[in-house]
């Protein structure tokens, strides 16, 4: 049996077993103590714990996390005293408690409650983590530090903290600290709330800042705090994210004036893994969260995924290894810019009487992070190729072609030959959906669509409606006899995405559906393992 079939049948198992608490027991498998619930939306947070009657307060109260801001400063009572790190939200300079008698406190009080550090400058980080550092060996909690590294919405203009110092820093004295990075925000009534997201800019940077770290795959954990009002309009972006990052997770925070609703969390509840978000929100929002988190709760998608290891990459050119790099994660991928990149689904598809072909998708070009306050076009294209395998040189087994970078002028060749259509960015309008359906007179179909539309929660079929036609009629397919991939040719100096991409035949529904019963199958046989395992442990 295969390692995917196992997993999914054990996720399935899970949610059979869920009312004995199945995500601890994951949890329990990968770790001997466990710290968090395993719902991420029971952990409660203490704020602004920037005082010695603060902390007093919350050491004895019933927060699972203080937060508390770290600042350069004075001393209350020693204002011509060293600046040292106190515990401070700017502009307030002085406080009466500074970070080292702080963490003191929480070592000598051992209540087990996580600690949460945020830095609004760099110049207070080395500092202070050089006093955690002296202190590693009693850090008897959980530790986060939190800054935000990148420009976010809408337009903000607080400076962020600089990026690849803070994760260097982070990294140097505590790799093992989950570490919370952000953009900073801004919001007022008036913004237009078309604009109320985390434009696709903003996570393709965050991804490319943590990719070009050089962690060389031992990451820390990350979790990237987001503005409530903006994340539940950001849904397919921020999934994107946490595809293409290692062991990250959000967390869902609100300023004290957003129209957060619980319409906005129970969205983002329905759209991620209950571990996967965190909720340090206003108390009111807590407790509304709170009194019907069970009554709605996470959807996993039934469509098949498309994911990095079913598709090719190919680069042709030199350009920055960074910022060129194409992210695959949850049926869409983003392409990096400079180089011209091909990607091509590694499936070798066939369509006759019996195998019936539909691709679609949602593109969506975007400006470069570096870009983001230009108000000119970028000059970007992407092509749909369907590659005729008979135009490569290898044989293919009918089911897969394995190619590797030497045969990259082979393939090079060959998706020049084989473009289906072009998109290219403009100025008016840069969004746009395509369907191909060979079971519908064998048509090419494609639309230019508002961006607003495009991102609205409906059906396919019905958001084209809206749309402008690009190609005058439905545009005749001739495919190629013999198998042949499909894929996509992203060139120029910006970015696009390519989301909601589905691809169905023959068989993929039905070795889906075979997939299904099997992995359903196995995980009854794991719910009543679990269940024995339980009864023996009570």
């Amino acid at each position: 049996m295969g390692y995917r079939v196992f997993v999914r049948s054990l996720f399935w198992g899970c949610m059979l077993y869920n009312v004995f608490g199945c995500s601890s027991l994951l949890k329990a498998m990968a770790s001997s103590k466990i710290t968090l619930p395993s719902d991420a939306s029971q952990v409660t947070w203490a704020h602004a714990v920037n005082s010695q009657e603060e902390l007093k307060k919350e050491l004895a109260g019933p927060a699972d996390f203080l937060e508390a801001d770290v600042s350069m400063g004075l001393l209350t009572g020693n204002e011509f005293g060293t600046l040292v790190p106190i515990m401070a939200h700017p502009p307030d300079t002085s406080s009466d408690i500074s970070l080292e008698m702080w963490i003191d406190a929480v070592i000598h009080h051992n209540t087990g409650k996580g600690v949460k550090l945020d830095f609004k400058s760099l110049d207070a980080v080395e500092p202070s983590l050089g006093i955690l550092q002296r202190r590693s060996e009693k850090l008897n909690f959980s530790l986060w530090l939190n800054a935000d590294i990148l420009y976010g919405p809408i337009h903000a203009s607080i400076t962020p903290v600089k990026d690849d110092l803070f994760l260097l820093l982070c990294h140097q004295y505590f790799p093992q600290a989950v570490q919370s990075v952000g953009w900073t925000t801004n919001w007022y009534p008036s913004l237009p709330q078309d604009e109320w997201h985390y434009e696709w800019m903003y996570v393709r940077k965050m991804a490319d800042v943590i990719r070009c770290f050089g962690y060389e795959n031992n990451y820390p954990s990350f979790t990237f705090p987001v503005r409530g009002i903006f994340a539940s309009r950001s849904i397919r972006q921020l999934q994107w994210l946490l595809g293409v990052v290692p062991e990250s997770s959000l967390t869902v925070w609100s300023a004290k004036d957003d129209p957060l609703e619980i319409a906005d969390l129970k969205l983002i509840r329905q759209s991620f893994p209950p571990d996967k978000v965190f909720y340090d929100i206003p108390e009111r929002l807590q407790n509304a969260l709170s009194d019907v988190r069970n009554t709605f709760s996470y959807v996993p998608r039934t469509a098949f995924d498309f994911n990095a290891d079913q598709w090719m990459t190919f680069t042709h050119g030199q350009g920055p290894q960074c910022t060129s790099y194409s992210y695959i994660s949850n049926n869409t991928i983003v392409f990096g810019k400079s180089l011209s990149t091909a990607v091509l689904l590694k499936k070798m598809l066939h369509v006759d009487d019996d195998n019936a072909l539909k691709v679609e998708g949602r593109i969506k070009f975007f400006k470069d992070y570096e870009r983001r306050t230009s108000s000119y076009p970028g000059n970007h294209e992407l092509k749909i190729v369907v590659v005729d395998v008979s135009l490569l040189s290898k044989n293919s087994t009918g089911e897969s072609l394995d190619l590797t970078e030497s045969d990259a002028d082979v393939l090079w060749s060959a998706v020049n030959a084989s473009e289906l259509y072009s998109f290219r960015q403009t100025f008016n309008n840069n969004c746009h959906m395509f369907q191909l359906d060979t079971d519908n007179a064998r048509s090419f179909q494609a639309w230019n669509i508002s961006c607003h539309e495009m991102n609205a929660d409906k059906p396919f079929d019905e958001i084209v409606k809206s749309g402008v036609q690009v190609v005058p009629y439905r545009k005749r397919l001739v495919l190629p006899a013999v198998p042949f991939m499909i894929g996509f040719v992203s060139t120029g100096e910006d970015h696009v995405v390519i989301h909601d991409f589905k691809l169905s035949d023959g068989k993929d529904i039905q070795a889906t559906s075979d997939s299904c019963a099997l992995e359903l199958s196995l995980g009854l046989l794991t719910f009543i393992l679990a269940l024995y395992v339980f009864h023996k442990i009570a």
